[in-house]
């Protein structure tokens, strides 16, 4: 009897843990084998071509994203695009950025899959280049086109809408500006255009450049400056940013489209190449007829023509001149050297060699503001807004 009672209980047990062992069983493999709930992605990403691709889960997944692996050819082919393992940041293969298109993302989780498409777009990414917050321009300037002032680049062939204006007057106004791509998408951006007259130009008002440097002026300061009458304007210098966009366009080596277009057969002062009409007349005359036109006033030192600096960034433009103007100085020191006689007889001996050191003391003349032909005019930097 009692060892019945110890076979049933040791029977008891051995059942007892065989359930368990079953219970524990069942629970894994429900674990193991029970369907999860599945993870829904984006079908597509859409980007910005320019912007930054940073290929994790949260781009592709708005919730629930843990435990999720991304497989992709912008990760795996190493020839044609740069993975960084750390910022998960891709880029084509010796570039800054992703080219556009379109990207298969395969996105896992245990033993589910899902696929997505990263997509790069190109035909909205429209940029001004340091655009101006304020244009000054002369009344009545010849050849004035607004479009002139602004750049804007794309990924494809763009141009500009700028309304007309009214530069009859003085005056300020703000205007939109429009870039439009030739697929209709469109960037706007406002300025502000100020209308100066020809005395505030004469005063040293600063102008505007257009994207090229040179600058739109009336009648009345083109016959001012080709006169001598006016020596000098303020005109702001280009951004940094757009004298490197057009060199780069120059080249062939920029990537974008360009909205500006070098206007042809239009009058605009350049101020790196402008001479006045009479500077130039005065390099045909000859030293002869210079001392005949200068002799009957000797004691008249005023300046002919003035050697005027036409942009701040060009200090050097008057070096150029002043072999126009060696011919002038000998009528300078003519009413000089007779006057010498005046000292003690000791030096009539040596007045033929007097005028032969006078001479070389002339060039330094021309540092002057009084001596003709080569006075230099500075202005002042001032920054385009």
């Amino acid at each position: 009897m009692k060892a019945t009672k110890k076979i049933r209980k040791r029977n008891t047990i051995l059942v007892s843990i065989l359930a368990a062992l079953v219970v524990i069983g069942i629970a894994v493999g429900l674990f193991l084998f029970w369907p999860q709930p599945k993870f829904e992605a984006k079908s597509t990403v859409e980007l910005a071509y320019g912007d930054p691709v940073i290929l994790e889960p949260a781009l592709f997944v708005e919730s629930d994203n843990d435990n999720i692996t991304l497989e992709s050819s912008l990760i795996s082919d190493k020839e044609s695009y740069t993975y960084n393992k750390t910022t998960h940041q891709v880029v084509s293969k010796g570039e800054s950025t992703l080219a556009p298109g379109e990207y298969t993302i395969t996105l896992r989780r245990n033993n589910q899959e899902v696929t997505s498409k990263l997509i790069i777009k190109s035909n909205d990414r429209i940029q001004f280049i340091s655009m101006p917050k304020l244009i000054v321009v002369e009344q009545d300037a010849i050849d004035f086109d607004l479009s002139n002032y602004f750049l804007a680049i794309a990924t494809k062939p763009i141009h500009l809408e700028c309304p007309d204006i009214d530069i009859s007057k003085p005056s300020e106004q703000t205007i939109t500006i429009k870039a439009i791509c030739e697929d209709k998408t469109a960037l706007e951006a406002s300025v502000n255009v100020k209308v100066i007259t020809a005395a505030d130009v004469a005063n040293g008002e600063t102008l505007s450049s257009m994207v090229n440097g040179e600058v739109p002026l009336s009648q009345t300061t083109w016959d001012a400056l080709d006169s001598g009458t006016l020596t000098s304007i303020s005109i702001a210098d280009q951004p940094k940013q757009i004298q490197s966009v057009l060199l780069q366009a120059s080249k062939g080596t920029l990537a974008n489209e360009i909205s500006f277009k070098e206007p042809k057969d239009k009058k605009f002062l350049n101020p790196k190449t402008f001479t006045p009409k009479a500077k130039e007349e005065t390099k045909s005359t000859t030293p002869e007829s210079q001392e005949e036109t200068e002799t009957p006033d000797p004691q008249d030192t005023t300046p002919i023509v003035q050697t005027p600096i036409y942009n701040y960034t060009q200090p050097s433009l008057p070096v150029t001149n002043p072999g126009q103007t060696e011919p002038e100085q000998p009528s300078n020191p003519g009413p000089t050297e007779p006057e010498q006689p005046s000292e003690p007889g000791t030096t009539e001996p040596e007045q033929p060699s007097n005028p032969g050191p006078t001479e070389p003391e002339q060039p330094s003349q021309p540092e002057q503001p009084s001596d003709p032909g080569q006075t230099i005019v500075p202005i002042d930097p001032t920054p385009q807004e």
